[in-house]
């Protein structure tokens, strides 16, 4: 605990702060996921601010190795660029997006670290980090980043179950505007979020949603092609009725099932 207190940490955030590498930062998002998962609360808590802030920073993009590029471009002289040069930067912007993808999972999954270690006590955290989540949902943003952002989302709600009073109406938005795209790797994300919400939501926020909610995961597998993503919405659906059985009637019954 000691060398992580005064070297491992401080070094940890020098990094985050000053690196303009983006491989670097992800071994970095690695090994604090790693603590987490293996240390629990004692590993992290004593650096929860600087790992937090170091989160926030990434999520909106303001670390030193997302904006790296931003100045470069901003810094640059027009001008008539040969065509290598011009091929270069482009494999350049692919290699960028690439780790842009993974920097995103990677903070992602500590999120998910911290949450599991912490529980409740992420709920505080969770208020600073979710609004920063939201942007990622946007048509501006690819299929990749929705899917992590859920995934994440529906995870930390399942290790922080406070939470879901707070976020119950705006993460039930976000899963219904997503159930209607038919990619596999959404259709898995949306219904397991769904049956999340089913087991750790109260019932008093889940019930009067519950019909709407069973009809949106048996569209939600009928328009899928993805087996596995079939398959997670049919166990979505047990999951919800075998919860709230005495809701059902039989007419409903034979409304999810004809």
């Amino acid at each position: 605990m000691e060398f992580n207190r005064v070297y491992l940490f401080p070094q940890f955030m020098t990094f985050i702060k000053q690196e303009t590498n983006k491989e670097v930062i992800e071994k970095v998002l690695e090994c604090i996921r790693d603590i987490a998962d293996e240390m629990g609360p004692a590993g992290v808590m004593g650096h929860i601010e600087m790992i937090i802030t170091s989160l926030e920073a990434l999520l909106d993009k303001n670390a030193p190795c997302q904006t790296r590029g931003k100045e470069a471009m901003s810094d640059g002289v027009g001008g008539e660029e040969d065509d290598v040069e011009e091929e270069h930067e482009s494999e350049e912007d692919e290699d960028d997006l690439d780790h842009d993808e993974i920097i995103l999972g990677n903070t992602t999954d500590v999120m998910i670290s911290l949450a599991r270690c912490m529980t409740d006590g992420f709920t505080t955290y969770l208020v600073r980090l979710g609004p920063k989540l939201v942007p990622y949902l946007s048509d501006e943003h690819p299929k990749s980043d929705k899917v992590m952002a859920i995934g994440c989302l529906g995870e930390v709600l399942k290790a922080c179950p406070s939470a879901i009073n707070v976020y119950f109406n705006d993460f039930l938005s976000v899963l219904l505007k997503h159930s209607q795209n038919p990619d596999g790797q959404l259709t898995r994300n949306v219904s397991y979020s769904f049956g999340i919400l089913a087991e750790k939501a109260p019932e008093a926020l889940f019930a009067p949603h519950l019909l709407t909610i069973l009809q949106t995961v048996k569209n939600m597998h009928t328009a899928c092609e993805e087996d596995a993503a079939k398959e997670n919405c049919v166990a979505t659906i047990i999951r919800i009725i075998d919860l709230y059985k005495k809701h059902f009637s039989e007419a409903d019954y034979n409304v999810l099932f004809d």
